[in-house]
């Protein structure tokens, strides 16, 4: 299942854009439209890219088109491995359009809902591995002087970290990244990203630098290994309040080894300072916590065997550096068993009687300090967002304006509601009463 709205599969209208016939609708997004286009040439040359196009609506949006193109511009100055290649840039029809790499496979955030929950440790490190190598290329960037663009992501998510079927790792989507030579600025008192991947200091509006990111590749690290998400709460305050201030639950209770934790950790910490400097520095902690983490091959093994859907050969105990602490199973994660935890409120109950873990021996301290993530696999959690979708790279999606959410998460839950009426009622009140008072004094 996508993170976006995907078409039928059938043929689409033969249509061109620029140099490329496009084949059929990828994805609709909230920005643009992806296309599986193909490119011919002399002595029957095709070449299958991704197309993705600006809607009509907003071609005439300045802001949206600099957003489209500052998009493109930092994406072609890249050439590494594991960032989706952008082959050019260019205008058709009245709008414009962005071909790209074509992908095939599926993102984080679909692979964790596929699983059914937390991944093993050792498939985790070696995503996590290839992400952080992308990042720190991009954080890395430089002009034709020398001078470093000081490019950061800024929305570093499940849905655009992209895993291949031949196991190698894409970073999407640099819609809402931010260089010193982008074309579009970011407007004081606003933001950019999605709220619940979003670092302390960018929710305090405060000048970011790559270590932004690395908070954000944390979260991301901390959602693969439970499978639940670690700061989206029922609303947009308490999503943020959860960022800011909540206790982060320690991977430890959930049955990832003491050392991977502790590096989790360290990424999460709220005071940049404290994190690692920069996303190789992060990749190389985490990959000693597990000796050896998968390979690209080993990660294209373990995709195929999930797809053939062999229980026995996708035991999380058949690869290397997969021990989880408990031994855990993919039988046990599809039951929801182990992501899913019964002991605290705002997660959905466990299916059956899960096996006894360090999570479900945990006292009402814990439940009392961490109220409890949303898992993958809740419906809340499948609603539409912008980023990647199956099979195509950087999303039909990117920036809807200057703030990327979930819809829910806009709608208040109703004792808020009503707290906020009542205040409401009491400021009129109070006004109403002071009114009187100046009335009566003016007598």
């Amino acid at each position: 299942m996508s993170d976006l709205q995907v078409d039928d599969r059938r043929s689409a209208e033969e249509e061109s854009c620029g140099r490329y016939q496009l084949l059929r609708k990828l994805a609709t997004g909230g920005m643009g439209q992806v296309f599986l286009a193909s490119l011919t040439g002399a002595g029957g040359f095709e070449k299958r890219v991704a197309v993705k196009r600006l809607l009509p609506h907003l071609a005439e949006d300045e802001r949206f088109v600099a957003m489209f193109l500052n998009e493109a511009r930092i994406a072609a100055r890249l050439a590494h491995p594991n960032i989706c290649n952008v082959y050019e840039v260019g205008e058709s029809g009245g709008s414009y359009y962005i071909a790209m790499e074509y992908l095939d496979g599926e993102t984080c955030s679909q692979l964790v809902r596929r699983v059914g929950g937390a991944l093993p440790p050792g498939l985790t490190v070696g995503i996590l591995k290839q992400a952080a190598e992308g990042l720190h290329a991009a954080h890395e960037l430089r002009d034709d002087d020398g001078m470093s663009l000081g490019v950061i992501h800024r929305d570093v998510t499940p849905s655009n970290i992209f895993v291949c079927k031949s196991g190698v790792v894409k970073i999407l989507d640099f819609g809402v990244a931010k260089a010193r030579d982008a074309l579009v600025k970011t407007q004081a008192g606003t933001l950019k990203g999605k709220f619940g991947y979003m670092s302390p200091e960018h929710l305090k509006a405060i000048e970011l630098d790559r270590r932004s990111d690395i908070f954000s590749l944390g979260i991301v690290a901390h959602e693969m290994l439970t499978g639940q998400r670690l700061f989206r709460r029922d609303s947009l305050y308490r999503t943020t309040m959860a960022i800011l201030e909540e206790p982060i639950p320690p991977l430890a209770d959930f049955g990832v080894s003491d050392a991977l934790s502790v590096v989790i950790a360290r990424a999460l910490s709220r005071d940049r300072d404290h994190r690692y400097s920069t996303s190789i520095e992060f990749a190389e902690a985490i990959t000693r916590t597990v000796g050896r983490c998968w390979t690209s091959n080993e990660i294209r093994e373990y995709l195929t065997d999930l797809e053939s859907n062999s229980n026995e050969s996708a035991r999380f105990d058949s690869y290397p550096g997969s021990t989880h602490g408990g031994h855990a199973e993919v039988e046990d994660v599809k039951r929801g068993n182990l992501p899913i935890r019964s002991d605290v409120p705002n997660t959905i109950p466990t299916p059956s009687t899960p096996p006894v873990s360090s999570r479900q021996q945990m006292g009402p301290g814990h439940q009392a300090a961490y109220p409890g993530p949303t898992p993958f696999g809740s419906p809340s959690y499948g609603a539409a967002r912008y980023g990647a979708a199956a099979h195509m790279p950087g999303g039909a999606g990117g920036p809807s304006g200057f703030v990327q959410i979930d819809p829910e998460l806009t709608q208040p839950p109703p004792r808020l509601f009503l707290r906020n009426l009542l205040g409401i009622l009491v400021i009129g009140l109070g006004l109403l009463l002071v009114s009187v008072i100046a009335y009566y004094a003016a007598l």
